[in-house]
């Protein structure tokens, strides 16, 4: 049975190529050819591709329940480690993810594909932030989340993409950040203007968390999350 990787960026074909090397498998060389395609909007489009294939009945068979007509797919229920759901979770962000100045998306053609993604994505610690589905999109938002999509999830090529996002967005504190104020406060007895010497964070801020209740945003979102938790149930 053959499986093909068939692309416009050579790059990505030769990690197609290295991955199916590390599975045993024999992928072909690069075959280079011009593909005119025709786009719903209308849009005629002439482009050079590039291509490999590789010859696995197993894993053809192990893949091919999940690919359905139309564009429909599911997650592969094999992938039963967290190891392997993280991997997942980067394949498809590197094929079919983007970002924007706050968050990062996958799109997919039909919601029915993602909303099965999205409760996987909050199953496997995703707590930080927002995760919505909408239009096509599976958007996730907040600091936490997106650290933690850079740490776990294999991104082989959106990678740095994903890490400029942290780098240029607004200055937001951690849930780290503010246990750590909570816990000097606590085991130590300290003022705002110690802990802000000692973390680096304005006292302001520090006071607004001590005497006022508020808190990161991050750790707002995770109350949320257990109170929708909570409703459901």
């Amino acid at each position: 049975m053959r499986l093909g990787c068939n692309l416009l960026r050579k790059n990505i074909v030769n990690i197609f190529r290295r991955s199916a090397k590390e599975l045993g498998l024999n992928p072909s060389r690069i075959y280079t050819y011009v593909r005119t395609r025709k786009f719903p909007n209308g849009e005629i489009r002439t482009d050079k591709m590039h291509s490999s294939v590789v010859n696995s009945k197993i894993l053809y068979n192990a893949l091919r329940p999940y690919k359905k007509t139309d564009y429909r797919w599911g997650i592969p229920k094999f992938l039963t480690t967290k190891e392997s759901l993280f991997g997942f979770f980067g394949g498809l962000f590197d094929a079919e993810g983007s970002c924007t100045s706050t968050s990062v998306m996958i799109a997919s053609k039909h919601n029915e594909n993602l909303i099965p993604l999205k409760n996987l994505l909050r199953r496997s610690g995703f707590i930080y932030g927002s995760i919505s589905v909408r239009k096509g999109r599976l958007i996730i938002s907040g600091l936490g989340n997106i650290r933690m999509f850079i740490e776990r999830a294999e991104l082989l090529i959106k990678k740095e993409k994903v890490k400029s996002l942290l780098e240029n967005r607004p200055r937001r504190h951690t849930r780290e950040e503010y246990k750590e104020v909570m816990r000097l406060r606590r085991e130590i007895s300290l003022g705002g203007m110690r802990i802000s010497k000692i973390t680096g964070i304005p006292v302001s801020t520090i006071e607004d968390w001590i005497y006022r209740g508020k808190k990161p945003w991050e750790l707002k979102e995770v109350k949320k999350c257990q109170v929708m938790k909570i409703e459901k149930y």
